[in-house]
């Protein structure tokens, strides 16, 4: 991660984001959520059903790593700091002051427990009051019922529809677009 998000260890209700690390690449678990059809066609990230390599999940790692522009976290479960998903802020743009975040529980026995709600409102009140940024910005495949859900009970406004931009399930379906400036982030 970038120097100035190396360090990062910002605490929620349920869950911990802290920087993506060596420890969470080298951790099987990632490895295998990105193997996983639930979860990669939650996140709209289909080409990981594909065949890759640790080789390529690694490189991917190290550019986000790397990037003045994106802030990539691994999500703990506050209770007990096991490793349930990953949240970036990427495009972080600092002259418009705009990102997005992306979040991904990846341990599907943490799914609809409000871990992915909680992580993505830490990230937003990080973005505003740390970085100053005054948007931040999401998508989600219009079928992921559950996170669009989560992503209107922070406040965020359903800003548009790519009408049948994705694939789920073997059928096109829309992408719904959000925005979220920082006086609408709803507290707890």
């Amino acid at each position: 991660m970038s120097s100035c998000f190396s360090n990062l260890r910002i605490a929620g209700d349920k869950v911990v984001l802290q920087a993506f690390g060596d420890s969470h690449l080298n951790d099987p678990c990632y490895f295998q959520w990105l193997s996983t059809p639930e979860v990669m066609v939650s996140i709209n990230r289909v080409e990981y059903l594909l065949p890759f390599s640790f080789s390529e999940v690694e490189q991917y790692v190290r550019r986000l790593q790397n990037s003045p522009s994106d802030a990539f976290f691994a999500i703990l479960r506050s209770s007990d700091d096991v490793f349930i998903g990953t949240l970036r802020l990427m495009n972080i743009n600092w002259r418009l002051g705009t990102c997005e975040v992306g979040v991904m529980i990846g341990d599907q026995t943490c799914w609809r427990k409000g871990f992915a709600k909680d992580a993505v409102r830490v990230a937003c009140d990080y973005a505003f009051n740390k970085l100053s940024l005054r948007k931040v910005s999401a998508e989600a495949n219009g079928d992921n019922v559950a996170m669009c859900r989560c992503f209107l009970s922070l406040g965020f406004e359903k800003e548009g529809v790519l009408r049948e931009h994705a694939r789920s399930g073997g059928a096109f379906v829309d992408r719904v677009i959000f925005g979220l400036f920082s006086d609408e982030l709803k507290p707890e």
